[in-house]
């Protein structure tokens, strides 16, 4: 009876999928944030749904050879964050985040329970599933967002950046989070590789997701979509044969290289992909560099950069930018945890 009532439940992988389209989508304009505290709300009730399921099948992830390695690791990351949230200085921020951020220990613990959950039930023929909702949610988002750019939105936000910020409040955010989907709006076309309704309408949501990055000036999401959508089309010409594969990935690294050096204002592509944020964000690494060396056991406290970020930002910066504008995070998710976490969590 137990077993036949467990195979009428909602699949696992349902509740990811499903569930964090509703995650992309929420928001809660009462909130002074209206974004991340919804969505956390949202992250934490599928986490805890997906953790039921993890603690019935906790025999079969023991025995799942595939599951040992990655299990090993993302109980070693949880048990060093908790040293870390347990030994802030601020532990109301290590567990839950800091404002508009709220990347705390309940954000990361839930996160690694959705892994486990994806790579113990995630099977290939969910895939279709999966590339029916990143449909539905893509359309949904670039829509909003033309929407946003064209002046009929229907929420009046308070915004001092480009009016593209979709739900995630911020135009560079949308842009990758869009660039995100359009890369696997792209892979389910050459997985299938049919002139099939949903090819068509993955092409359909690619090009228009490409108009709504392209008009919400987000640079790094035009990026991300160029590099995202290089590698699912390298991977696709070596399978069909590996000596053109080699021979695209050697042209494409190449290119990436000189755009990587155009991005940090050196050669040719400079004024094409350089932007300022590049070197704000230098100045945000170096911060967060230097926290990690004073700190390097535990961190600054788990999430709580901006605590920090005035201590050790440096004098080019404020002369710069000016004493009051400060920031909450790294820009780099490996900086950002070294340095509020510590070695241990890092590593």
């Amino acid at each position: 009876r137990n077993v036949k009532k467990l195979s009428e439940t909602p699949h696992p992988i349902k509740i990811v999928l499903f569930g964090s389209a509703v995650v992309t989508l929420s928001i809660w304009t009462n909130f002074a944030d209206p974004f991340n505290p919804v969505k956390l709300s949202l992250i934490l009730f599928m986490a805890s749904w997906l953790a039921g399921y993890l603690i019935i099948d906790r025999k079969k992830i023991l025995h799942t050879h595939e599951m040992r390695h990655p299990l090993l690791l993302i109980i070693m990351f949880l048990l060093s964050l908790l040293i870390a949230t347990l030994n802030s200085s601020v532990r109301l921020i290590a567990w839950i985040g800091d404002y508009q951020r709220l990347n705390g220990f309940l954000f990361y613990a839930s996160m690694c329970i959705i892994a486990i959950s994806v790579g113990l039930y995630f099977k290939e023929s969910d895939l279709q599933l999966f590339l029916r909702v990143i449909l539905i949610l893509g359309f949904i988002i670039s829509a909003y967002g033309l929407f946003q750019i064209n002046g009929l939105d229907f929420v009046k936000w308070d915004n001092p950046y480009n009016a593209i910020i979709v739900t995630v409040g911020n135009p560079n955010f949308a842009g990758a989070i869009l660039a995100s989907i359009g890369v696997l709006s792209l892979g389910g076309v050459f997985w299938s590789f049919s002139f099939s309704i949903r090819s068509i309408l993955s092409i359909v949501l690619f090009c228009i997701i490409l108009i709504t990055i392209i008009l919400s000036e987000a640079r790094q999401g035009l990026i991300g979509l160029g590099l995202g959508s290089t590698f699912i089309i390298g991977i696709w010409l070596h399978s069909k044969k590996i000596l053109v594969g080699r021979l695209y990935f050697l042209t494409m690294s190449l290119i990436g290289f000189f755009a990587v050096l155009g991005m940090l204002q050196i050669g040719p592509l400079s004024k094409l992909l350089y932007k300022g944020s590049v070197t704000v964000r230098g100045y945000y690494w170096r911060a967060g560099i230097e926290m990690f060396k004073d700190n390097p056991w535990f961190g600054v406290g788990v999430d709580n950069y901006a605590g920090y970020f005035r201590q050790y930002k440096e004098l080019g910066y404020v002369l710069n930018y000016g004493y009051d504008i400060t920031s909450s995070n790294a820009h780099n998710v490996f900086i950002q945890i070294f340095s509020t976490a510590g070695i241990l969590t890092g590593s």
